[in-house]
């Protein structure tokens, strides 16, 4: 799919954002480019953290 763009969106823990920079630094290589605005997308990605009762407790 090259010479699509995309939209990343971080969303959580340090975990979410390393995550999403591998995301991002695949798809630069495969010539995806990276769009500044959601709307200019043809591929959004949302990084969101779901935290649990327990972690929370922890």
């Amino acid at each position: 799919m090259s010479g699509h763009a995309f939209f990343a969106l971080t969303l959580g823990c340090k975990i979410n954002q390393y995550e999403t920079e591998a995301v991002r630094e695949a798809w630069l290589a495969r010539g995806w480019r990276e769009a500044a605005d959601p709307a200019d997308a043809d591929v959004l990605l949302i990084n969101s953290c779901a935290v649990t009762a327990r972690a929370v407790a922890d």
